[in-house]
């Protein structure tokens, strides 16, 4: 693995939530990527959408807000530490920090999820 500068690793997106690159798509041969996602209380990925890849969350500190599609109904809760959520190809999603601080979260997906955020 090529270790790369600081600059390339920190992506800032919708407003002041912030994705470090822990693991990039290049490192791992187009196999996967791996991130820490830090949402502020509020932000987020706030608009339901869909992806092309399964996207898998792992709450590390904080809250967030998610809902997801699941057998056709779309199911909301809040997502605490040590949580884990599993994304499927094409489900319906959107999460949002819900606490009164950030939410850190790990994420894993393919390369393509993470060329999204650049």
């Amino acid at each position: 693995m090529t270790a790369t500068s600081n600059d390339t690793r920190t992506i800032h997106f919708l407003g002041n939530n912030e994705i470090t690159v822990l693991v990039s798509g290049s490192e791992s041969g187009g196999a996967f990527s791996l991130m820490e996602l830090v949402v502020q209380p509020g932000g987020g990925a706030n608009t339901l959408h869909t992806d092309r890849w399964v996207e898998v969350f792992h709450v590390l500190d904080g809250e967030a807000e998610w809902t997801l599609e699941r057998n056709g109904a779309l199911d909301t809760w809040i997502a605490r530490r040590g949580e884990t959520i599993v994304v499927p190809m094409g489900a319906k999603h959107r999460f949002a920090g819900a606490g009164e601080g950030p939410c850190r979260m790990l994420t894993l997906g393919t390369a393509e999820y993470e060329q999204f955020f650049r």
